[in-house]
């Protein structure tokens, strides 16, 4: 059996990927695409890297998020992605033209997903038992005319050991959190636990949701507790949560839950 390990398709939950985005055995470049207001194409390069030709569907959407889905993606006539429909032979390169619709007067930021499906191959590459398919979905961002970066951290709490707070985009442009963590202080400056998960993007206007766990020798060996979430550019927000030991709770390990892997 052949197996391909394509860290590309992990790393958008860590970082933007300087490198093209892989999927198996497939490579996308640029991972992703920021635009002008005013440009309204761009080229998407896609190389089948398999010693078999490879098929792929291609469709482009517009992106939003809720509270329970990071991805949702719905049809519109403000993007196209082209061809439809695409076959590359062993080792070829192609390429994927996106056109978009302009707006001129936009005040936030435009978000849209282009998604290229590998299609189920005619014949297998030498040694392969398993012939597997994946998608990835490229985003695709169109500036507004005056991009205003803002984020925080809201409704920061601690309730029977259960830590929660809420990072919120206020910005008219998309963020992208590399790390969300949280940290515990002792009395002689040290720390009394530190925990950190991976993000993910978040749109303009959009709010995520964090919970966490902190055991009780933990909680109880804190003097306060400093949640925070550092984003792609460098910067960051943080916040320290109201502490009393009386919302220590009783749980017994401290951590986040395990982090839902995202598009």
């Amino acid at each position: 059996m052949i197996l391909r390990y394509c860290f590309g398709l992990l790393l958008p939950l860590v970082t933007v990927m300087p490198q093209p985005a892989c999927m198996a055995a497939t490579l996308i470049s640029p991972p992703g695409l920021s635009l002008a207001a005013s440009e309204t194409t761009a080229v998407l390069t896609v190389t089948n890297q398999r010693d078999v030709a490879q098929r792929y569907r291609i469709a482009a959407f517009a992106w939003s998020q809720t509270k329970a889905d990071p991805e949702v993606l719905t049809t519109s006539r403000d993007i196209a992605a082209t061809p439809a429909d695409l076959t590359l032979a062993a080792h070829e390169t192609g390429h994927v033209t996106v056109t978009l619709r302009p707006r001129p007067r936009q005040q936030a930021e435009r978000a849209y997903r282009v998604r290229i499906a590998e299609l189920p191959r005619a014949e297998r590459e030498p040694d392969e038992t398993i012939a597997i398919t994946t998608t990835v979905t490229v985003p695709v961002f169109v500036a507004p005319l005056n991009p205003v970066h803002r984020a925080d951290i809201a409704g920061s709490r601690l309730r029977n050991g259960r830590l929660g707070f809420s990072v919120r985009n206020r910005g008219n442009v998309h963020a992208f959190i590399r790390t969300l963590s949280a940290k515990g202080g002792r009395p002689d400056g040290g720390q009394s636990f530190a925990i950190a998960r991976p993000g993910w993007y978040l749109l303009a206007g959009q709010s995520l949701d964090v919970r966490a766990t902190v055991s009780r020798p933990d909680c109880q060996a804190s003097t306060g507790i400093l949640v925070r979430a550092e984003f792609q550019d460098g910067t960051g927000t943080e916040t320290p949560l109201p502490f009393d030991r009386r919302d220590c709770g009783n749980a017994t390990e401290t951590g986040f839950p395990a982090p839902v892997l995202l598009p």
